[in-house]
């Protein structure tokens, strides 16, 4: 947190969330949150510091999905829609995530829609109410 701190020091966080590992179970919790920023970075110019953030913070999991110290996605980008061979904005997979999902809605308007999808948040969250996300007391 300090690192994207550092970056973008008007950053706001969700609350911290636990949730047990998907794809391969055999593994600890996972802990996620979601941030907003403020900034005039183009997606790829934010796309490039987080990745930088990931390599100091030594990134490595062994396998796809495996344990990791970090993983930064880029979720959004106001309601714009943007696809490069490194990027693709709105993550294409986060509306099938409760564990991106519940943190998320903690910072935007619920009643708004998914750039592509046309839905609200609030309908997609509840779509992925079966995944259970256990709200933690750590603090960003």
């Amino acid at each position: 947190a300090d690192m994207l701190k550092l970056q973008w020091p008007d950053i706001r966080f969700s609350k911290v969330w636990k949730t047990k590992a998907k794809h391969h179970e055999d593994q600890e919790d996972f802990l996620n949150t979601a941030a907003v920023i403020q900034t005039d970075m183009k997606p790829e110019k934010i796309y490039e510091c987080t990745k930088r953030i990931e390599k100091v913070l030594k990134k490595a999991p062994l396998f796809h999905f495996g344990p990791r110290t970090i993983d930064i996605d880029i979720l959004l980008y106001e309601n714009k829609t943007l696809q490069t061979p490194d990027l693709t904005i709105p993550h294409p997979e986060m509306h099938h995530r409760g564990f991106v999902l519940v943190p998320l809605s903690e910072l935007i308007d619920e009643q708004k829609k998914h750039p592509v999808l046309g839905k609200t948040w609030k309908e997609l969250l509840a779509e992925n109410e079966d995944e259970i996300c256990e709200e933690t007391i750590i603090s960003l």
